[in-house]
């Protein structure tokens, strides 16, 4: 007998087979009451799990919303990066050019720095020639207010010797005078 009843004399026991059945009938129970509890847990964690999967649907559309905006500025930072690479060419060939004007005035500038000195050089030259030709002539008026000083201290001292021998004929004719008329 596969099932373990005893015989009896209308089959089996009917107490081993009530027996087996209740037995059988809890193991059934026990195994039906653990799967319900799988069952409830697997739905908690199913409505879990739809819960986070309506959060993350909301999340995702949020990211995605995002993701939008950044690709619309990605290519709002792209134009723009290409207008800066533009301006950056325009303002190196402006640079470019500034620096060449600058060169080439720098170069004119020097041309006519040159052109000064040379002015100056020749004015300074010509000044000191004419300085030389002024102190010659200073030295010469010197020397003829000199001579011109010397001439009339001579013409004083021959005056006033003259006055002097005026004097001394007037006293010495006064005295012939008096001698003669007295």
């Amino acid at each position: 007998m596969a099932l373990g009843f005893r015989k009896s004399i209308f089959g089996y026991n009917c107490e081993d087979v009530s027996e087996y059945l209740l037995k059988n009938q809890n193991s059934h129970k026990q195994a039906v009451a653990a799967l319900n509890d799988t069952i409830n847990e697997l739905r908690e964690k199913l409505a879990d799990a739809e819960e986070n999967n309506t959060k993350l649907c909301g999340v995702n559309s949020d990211l995605q919303s995002q993701l939008d905006f950044y690709k619309s500025k990605y290519e709002e930072v792209k134009t723009l990066s290409e207008n800066i690479g533009k301006l950056y060419l325009v303002a190196q060939t402006n640079a470019k050019s500034i620096i060449n004007a600058a060169d080439e005035a720098r170069a004119a500038s020097l041309e006519e720095i040159e052109d000064n000195i040379a002015v100056i050089s020749n004015t300074n030259a010509a000044l000191s020639d004419i300085k030389e030709n002024i102190l010659k002539m200073s030295d010469n008026f010197v020397n003829e207010i000199e001579k011109l000083t010397a001439s009339l201290e001579k013409i004083k001292t021959m005056a006033t010797s003259a006055d002097e021998n005026g004097d001394a004929k007037k006293d010495e004719f006064e005295k012939v005078f008096k001698n003669i008329t007295e």
